[in-house]
């Protein structure tokens, strides 16, 4: 407890939130039956998702109206500065349409090299509908997904 009793958070109980499912309704193993696995190279800072290639009429789960889904892979360090909110390093892979097989691919984020921080990795999963060109979100809870993955703590 801190000074006046409030709650003192501490790096070393990070790793607590591993598995941290963002979306109370959903998760990445009931959106996605294959390991998603992730790295970080502290050197470069570089962080990785490795999407293997899959079937999404075999691997995904198919969801009314969905006609594309798409990966999200976020990362950021932990600060403890209340003045200082970090930003997460996000990218998004393609629309992948859910018929036909996908090639797998690898999406790449960077942070700063040779962080000493604690570094967060969430995975996400979202399903679109394609109505003439343009892809609209399903907003519904079963939808979408994202999970910290992995807590790397120095």
């Amino acid at each position: 407890m801190g000074a006046r009793g409030e709650r003192v958070f501490k790096p070393e109980n990070s790793g607590l939130l591993k598995g941290l499912e963002f979306n109370v309704g959903s998760s990445l193993t009931f959106m996605f039956g294959l390991d998603l696995p992730v790295a970080l190279d502290r050197t470069t800072g570089e962080v990785t998702l490795a999407i293997p290639t899959f079937d999404p009429q075999r691997t995904a789960t198919l969801l009314p109206g969905a006609t594309h889904m798409r990966f999200t892979l976020a990362a950021v360090e932990q600060t403890l500065d209340p003045l200082l909110i970090p930003r997460p390093e996000v990218i998004e892979s393609a629309y992948i349409p859910l018929i036909g097989e996908h090639p797998g691919e690898i999406l790449k984020v960077d942070l700063p090299v040779d962080s000493t921080k604690v570094v967060y990795i969430m995975v996400g999963i979202d399903m679109f509908q394609q109505v003439n060109s343009v892809y609209y979100s399903l907003m519904d809870n079963p939808y979408n997904a994202m999970s910290i993955v992995e807590v790397d703590i120095p």
